[in-house]
């Protein structure tokens, strides 16, 4: 009776441990110590769990269901996770002026943006790329027309993006403003 006892927990912290890891990768990118600090716990789940399967090797019960759990924490979490990078988005707007004034002003609304510049066949040209919620499509819309209605704007789902660039770009691009010809 104590061994399923025993594998009924370990297949539980399993779980939580392997879902976890999902967490711990999306919320480095966030906030540095809450990833720090998820990722202490899923180490010390882990270290427990395996410390008692090693106690008592003859067990397969415990092994198992440190397997089962490991797999279920997985699919949980990306299952998970799929769900939370759905109202995520990533936005390229692209410049033909100096996108600085631009840049700036994004940062200033408290957007996260990384800035490029390239000069190819049409010419110099100013990119800023942003990873942020749905709900922020139209602001940013608003900012980049009052700013330079010439600017080109494109977002897609970063869920999509597990799918393949091309199927990406062209089964959800969502354009909302084209370049003009000047």
């Amino acid at each position: 009776m104590l061994i399923v006892f025993w594998s009924l927990l370990i297949f539980l912290a399993m779980t939580v441990a392997a879902a976890l890891s999902f967490f711990r990768l999306s919320s480095i990118k966030l906030k540095t110590a809450v990833g720090t600090i998820v990722g202490v716990v899923q180490a010390g789940i882990s270290i427990a769990v395996l410390t008692r399967i090693v106690r008592n090797p003859t067990h397969t019960a415990m092994a198992i269901a440190y397997v089962l759990g490991l797999v279920l924490g997985l699919f949980l979490g990306l299952i998970v996770s799929d769900r939370l990078s759905r109202s995520m988005y990533s936005t390229c707007i692209t410049f033909k002026k100096d996108s600085r004034k631009m840049e700036k002003l994004l940062k200033d609304q408290g957007f996260k943006v990384s800035c490029c510049y390239d000069s190819k066949m049409v010419g110099e040209l100013h990119i800023i790329r942003m990873v942020t919620r749905k709900r922020h499509l139209a602001k940013i819309k608003e900012l980049v027309n009052h700013y330079d209605q010439h600017a080109f704007v494109i977002s897609f789902p970063l869920a999509s993006s597990s799918q393949g660039y091309g199927q990406a770009m062209a089964g959800r691009v969502l354009l909302l403003n084209k370049i003009r010809s000047d």
